[in-house]
């Protein structure tokens, strides 16, 4: 058993899961994620590219986590724990500005997450925070 899975399966009410998904459906999933990622962000006006390129990036992971977890889980909400060079690869360092206020890049992340998962998986836990862990 890896660490990694050790360390999942010492955590109560953890599940781990691996989605075995062909080229052609992710190809497609990933252009779809893309748009949609984008276009929310830029109708919110964030137009900064490296936030947009990160929040594509981690989005793909969550939205896969919702299908599945629509299923599979019962619980009301959930933490999403990432690891950090998953987040740097993104955004982790950007400084988000809202109404003179900074705010954590991630949490546009969560807010489109959750709006996704309302409309598609209502069955799904709702995403209260995500986490990264160096």
């Amino acid at each position: 058993m890896s660490s990694g899975q050790s360390s999942v399966l010492d955590l109560i009410s953890s599940v781990a899961c691996a989605t075995l998904l062909d080229e052609s459906w992710k190809s497609e999933f990933r252009g779809f994620v893309d748009r949609v990622v984008k276009g929310s962000l830029e109708a919110a006006k964030i137009r900064d590219e490296k936030l947009i390129s990160g929040a594509q990036f981690l989005v793909k992971s969550l939205f896969t986590y919702l299908r599945v977890s629509s299923t599979a889980i019962s619980a009301s909400s959930t933490t999403v724990h990432i690891d950090y060079h998953v987040l740097a690869k993104g955004f982790s360092d950007i400084d988000l500005i809202v109404k003179s206020q900074k705010i954590s890049s991630e949490l546009p992340v969560v807010a489109a997450v959750n709006a996704y998962r309302n409309k598609q998986y209502t069955a799904a836990p709702l995403i209260d925070r995500v986490l990264s862990q160096s």
